[in-house]
């Protein structure tokens, strides 16, 4: 119990050193964090969805929907009323969207939940409630983490912004564009300052093409470095050229004769960029996760 100098267990329930009887809520020290919402029939035309936070339609997810409508399915809508009284859906655009084909549908139910305007706030419930789900792609849920103002989304995305990189969705990325948000706010909440070098070094020696596995495997080398107190980065001339010589091809290549070899996963991907690195050094190699010197 969290307020133990103040609680006298007795079987089931807790007291006050006075000997009133205490909430469950103040002996976890459970919190409530809003205002339970209020069910409103609302016009389809007076419901707006934010672009912001909210990830793209799915036009066959909203097809399956208004091919075959069920009111059952539907449930309702979680809307925020902002303070200039404008309804905002932050929980069914896609259900809002079918019924926006529909001309016999006017009115949707919704859940009313009254908003201070900051968006951050409708930002946090749509994660809140999108990641209870299930597991949602961090890319699908970018905006939303930025408006809320997620620590590691927003530092991640000042990198790439100073980096004149732009976060997207394309199966192959182009020179100024990144997918792997995921992978790098993973990296950022473990070691922000090897993150920033790694991403600076596959910039550099890359040529502009940040890779999701080479970027984990830059990182977790430079962690490495770092960890070991050696001395040296990934980032120092000499590893550069060694690096920029090989290409993104090359890297990719020595990752996946590791990946053959010991599987997946951040250290592999490292070990093939320590391969790399250790070409040509007959003494002082940098040393293998393992601790021994790297083959």
């Amino acid at each position: 119990m969290t307020t133990a100098a103040a609680t006298i267990d007795k079987g089931y329930r807790s007291y006050s050193a006075a000997g009133k009887p205490l909430s469950r809520e103040t002996v976890h020290g459970w919190i409530i964090k809003d205002q339970p919402g209020e069910f409103q029939w609302i016009n389809k035309n007076l419901l707006y969805i934010d672009k912001q936070y909210q990830r793209g339609l799915s036009n066959a997810k909203t097809a399956n929907i208004r091919s075959a409508w069920s009111w059952a399915a539907f449930g309702v809508l979680c809307v925020a009323r902002r303070p200039d009284g404008t309804y905002w859906v932050f929980d069914g655009q896609h259900r809002k969207s079918a019924a926006d084909d529909l001309a016999s549908i006017v009115m949707l139910p919704c859940m009313v939940f009254e908003m201070d305007g900051d968006v951050s706030a409708e930002a946090g419930n749509f994660l809140t409630i999108n990641t209870a789900r299930g597991a949602v792609r961090t890319i699908d849920k970018w905006q939303a983490l930025i408006i809320a103002k997620d620590r590691d989304a927003v530092a991640v995305n000042a990198l790439l912004e100073e980096r004149g990189y732009r976060v997207c969705r394309n199966t192959s990325p182009s020179k100024n564009e990144i997918k792997c948000v995921g992978a790098l706010m993973k990296m950022h909440r473990a070691d922000a300052m090897s993150l920033r070098t790694a991403l600076d070094t596959a910039i550099t020696a890359c040529d502009g093409h940040v890779i999701e596995n080479i970027l984990t495997g830059l990182w977790r080398v430079q962690k490495h470095l770092r960890d070991k107190n050696t001395g040296e980065s990934i980032a120092d001339a000499k590893n550069i050229n060694k690096l920029a010589e090989a290409g993104h091809l090359g890297i990719k290549r020595e990752i996946n004769k590791a990946i053959e070899f010991y599987g997946g996963g951040e250290m592999t991907y490292g070990r093939g960029v320590l391969r790399i690195l250790n070409r040509g050094r007959s003494t002082r190699r940098l040393p293998d996760f393992s601790g021994n010197e790297s083959i």
